[in-house]
Formats: structure tokens, sequence, C-alpha cells
């Protein structure tokens, strides 16, 4: 995790991560369920850099829930190429530790 900024609604999130052979940036834009504080829906991007140069792009969305200090971000991401994938991203508040499962269509 790079950065979380929390508002009265929700937040944003920024994530670093390696992926496979290149870099991955992401933000979730969180909002906060109308009923409970633990559970709620984002948006965001996502952009993936390679070693060879190659970028893809992402649009990102879905629904989350919060169990003691881990976030589960359950999301459906729409590639720039025109496919969409399924994904399930986990990030620990307070180790920082973030980790996703990308499942391909």
């Amino acid at each position: 995790m790079r950065n979380l900024e929390l508002t009265n609604n929700g937040g944003m999130i920024t994530v670093k991560a390696l992926a496979g052979k290149g870099s991955v940036f992401l933000t979730y834009n969180i909002s906060t369920s109308l009923n409970s504080k633990n559970q709620g829906s984002f948006t965001g991007q996502g952009i993936v850099v390679e070693e060879n140069g190659k970028i893809e792009l992402s649009t990102r969305g879905g629904v989350w829930t919060q169990e003691e200090t881990t976030l589960t971000l359950h999301l459906l991401d729409d590639l720039a190429d025109g496919s969409q994938h399924p994904s399930k991203s986990t990030l620990d508040l307070s180790s920082g530790r973030f980790a996703m499962i990308f499942y391909r269509m």
C-alpha cells in the first residue's frame, strides 16, 4: 500500500505492487454503506507496466468488507482491450500488505 486517505464517507487507497514481469498501480475510491461502516462499494483505475514497456489499463469496480484490520475487495476489471476479469484483493491496514488474485475468463 502506498497511501490511505479517509473521509467521513469512505476514502481512497493507492497501491503499487509487483505483477508478473512488471509493476501494477491501483486506486480504490471507497464508499461506505449506509447501513454499515464495515462494508461498501468502490470504483477505481489500474495500470500495469511490464518490463518490456507494454502498458495495460483497466477500470475497476466492486464491493468491499472489513474484518478487524483486513479489507477484502471483490471486483471486476474492465480492461482497455475489451475483456473483463473478476479478481479478489486483500489489504491489511496494519501492515500495508496487499495481495490480489486475478481470474482470467
